[in-house]
């Protein structure tokens, strides 16, 4: 009997959609830190729409790479972090799709 080797990355997605699922049930949730994990532009979707209180929000360092699910929360959030994303230009996205009225981004 032949093995399936794609099963383990199949699971993988799963646990991730998983995690992505019950994050959204905690709808009261207002500081919300994904930093470091896996979380991209999907789940970053799923999260803002499915989070109304949220304020605070870490996705440093994810695979974000695209900011425009942002823009349906950027009356709310009072605090955002972004290190180590791979957008084309945070600047440019920001400004294009008029995000937030003031940014300030630092280079290391």
């Amino acid at each position: 009997m032949k093995r399936d080797t794609n099963l383990p990355l199949f699971f993988d997605f799963i646990c991730r959609v998983c995690v992505v699922i019950g994050l959204s049930k905690l709808r009261s949730l207002r500081t919300l830190n994904v930093a470091e994990t896996e979380m991209n532009k999907h789940g970053l979707e799923i999260l803002i729409e499915d989070l109304p209180l949220l304020e605070n929000l870490d996705i440093s360092s994810t695979l974000v790479d695209d900011l425009s699910p942002l823009k349906k929360c950027k009356d709310r959030l009072k605090s955002l972090s972004m290190y180590n994303l791979k957008v084309s230009s945070i600047e440019e996205q920001f400004n294009k799709r008029n995000l937030f009225p003031v940014i300030e981004t630092t280079s290391t």
